[in-house]
């Protein structure tokens, strides 16, 4: 992970952002919630500063002010983009102050201090964390093992005094230090004596650091399961704790007829064994099959080609563990493509993609060029979702792709002409009328 620091200009661009931020925040008095059949919606709250819906213009100007602000406050990767929404949406709660527990200020004085505050937190000095994240599916021996920029170890007691040391020297009562030490026991027992992976991040807070890490460490354990299946008679493979935990099920069957039987099946769902990264490493120094490359991959700065190399590793890793064939079927395709198909020229489809929502959502010329840009910037989201593995899909982003799906849907499938068509030429022959108009 490169550690970079954010020059002057990212500095003057940001200043320029939270200038137009303040400017949208403005707009939106007085506050209305828009009815419809179905309309882009945002909606954002916290529990004291009341809840927030912008719909239609509004929603789409939230969208580009937050895409300016991520550009320039992720610059070196030490905020996330999910942390920069939330602050964003903190400064417009703030601003507006619906549950009114700020009335003694106006409404220019607490769009000042919410913006200042939101310029103090995005400028804010990043420190070094250090998070322990729980790991599914991994064998004990040979811990400590480093993957990358992941340590894999066994979380021990060694571990639990660093954050007693830190609780103990806090300037508060013994009597609340004492029951600080008590519930730092109580809620870490769960997971003293198992499998984590320690990973150190540069952060501007706790939640922005927890988000990086859960980031690293699923590229991390998609790079180790493209190998699970690859260790002799291993059925395992790693997950972060509760979403592939092995469970049991049983699904009872029986034919009915004149000759009634009966059948019950029992089946594991899950990994059936725990994967050992000593045994991997082993295998790796015998065959030679690239682990140690990849684990130094993944611990450095990487270039064009590594990043489509990893990329198309972490979409077959999550193919190899995938229960789901067609899902695996089609996770293996999207990793061939993604390194294979280097120079491969997809602005075509994307071209035809974004003219026909246009045509379908809009009348206006001017709507149909912003949607169509709208819909140019999805999916190059797509796009590096595929290519790089990198992105975070903000909630803007995944609202307003739904939104456009959804209209087309009810679009074609309750107004006319849509509703007398028979076959799927009949669209493509409305679409090709729209555009030769």
């Amino acid at each position: 992970m490169s550690k970079r620091a954010k020059p002057k200009l990212q500095i003057n661009r940001l200043d320029k952002v939270l200038e137009e931020l303040a400017e949208f925040i403005k707009s939106l008095l007085p506050l209305e919630r828009l009815s419809g059949r179905f309309t882009h919606e945002i909606v954002f709250s916290n529990a004291e500063d009341g809840t927030i819906f912008l719909n239609g213009m509004e929603a789409q100007r939230y969208r580009e002010c937050l895409q300016q602000l991520v550009e320039v406050a992720t610059f070196g990767e030490q905020i996330s983009p999910k942390a920069v929404e939330r602050l964003y949406q903190e400064a417009i709660l703030q601003s507006l102050d619906v549950s009114g527990r700020r009335s003694d200020q106006s409404v220019e004085q607490r769009l000042v201090q919410a913006i200042q505050n939101l310029k103090t937190n995005l400028r804010a000095k990043p420190y070094a964390f250090l998070v322990y994240y729980p790991i599914g599916g991994l064998a004990a021996d040979g811990l400590p093992v480093k993957v990358g920029n992941a340590t894999f170890c066994i979380f021990g007691d060694e571990h639990l005094a660093k954050f007693k040391d830190i609780l103990t020297h806090q300037k508060v009562s013994n009597e609340e230090r004492q029951l600080r030490l008590e519930a730092i026991d109580e809620r870490m027992k769960d997971i003293v004596g198992k499998p984590v992976c320690m990973i150190e991040v540069s952060a501007i807070e706790a939640d922005a650091a927890r988000s990086l890490v859960l980031k690293e460490l699923r590229l991390t354990l998609d790079i180790i399961n493209f190998y699970s299946d690859l260790l002799p008679y291993s059925s395992g493979h790693l997950f972060i704790i509760g979403e592939a935990e092995k469970s049991t099920m049983t699904i009872p069957t029986f034919t009915q007829g004149d000759r009634p039987t009966v059948n019950v099946q029992t089946m594991v769902a899950g990994p059936l064994r725990l994967l050992s990264l000593q045994k991997l490493l082993d295998l790796d120094t015998r065959r030679g099959l690239g682990f140690t490359i990849i684990a130094d991959i993944l611990s450095k700065q990487r270039n064009k080609l590594e990043d489509r190399l990893v990329a198309a590793m972490q979409w077959a890793g999550r193919a190899t563990v995938d229960s789901r064939r067609e899902e695996s079927f089609l996770l293996y395709a999207i990793a061939l493509e993604s390194l294979i198909l280097v120079e491969n020229d997809k602005d075509e489809l994307v071209y035809r993609l974004r003219v026909r929502v246009s045509h379908l959502l809009e009348e206006d010329v001017q709507a149909r060029r912003k949607l169509s840009e709208q819909v140019r910037d999805l999916y190059a989201i797509r796009s590096q979702i595929v290519h790089s593995g990198k992105y975070q899909v903000k909630d803007a982003d995944l609202g307003l792709i739904r939104f456009i799906a959804k209209n087309c849907i009810l679009r074609i499938l309750i107004d006319e002409p849509f509703t007398s068509m028979t076959s799927p030429d009949d669209l493509v022959a409305w679409f090709d009328e729209q555009i030769l108009k």
